[in-house]
């Protein structure tokens, strides 16, 4: 018998606040994104969320497998730079949240 060992996935839920600009130039921004987070290790996947309750809502879902590929990832350059091509269209700090899959 084999026993694998579970490892909970590691969720950020972001929320940017965006210019109408800024939600006009959030679909080449997630290409961009995307392309790049695919060379961070444990990256897994990017979700456009939508909420249902308001629709004027930018929320993201980033999934990493561990808290320590989550955490390269918030601190690297690489976010850094696209934090700062979003910045014009900010129309204030975005918000985070860390969850985890139990």
């Amino acid at each position: 018998m084999v026993y694998l060992k579970y490892y909970p996935m590691q969720y950020t839920l972001v929320e940017h606040f965006l210019s109408e600009e800024g939600k006009n130039y959030l679909p080449q921004w997630i290409k961009e994104i995307k392309v790049a987070l695919n060379d961070f290790d444990g990256f897994q996947k990017l979700e456009l969320l939508e909420d249902v309750t308001d629709n004027e809502r930018t929320l993201f879902l980033l999934q990493f497998e561990t808290l320590d590929n989550l955490q390269k990832w918030a601190t690297s350059e690489t976010h850094n730079w696209f934090l700062k091509k979003l910045h014009p269209h900010m129309l204030q700090k975005q918000h985070s949240q860390l969850l985890r899959s139990k």
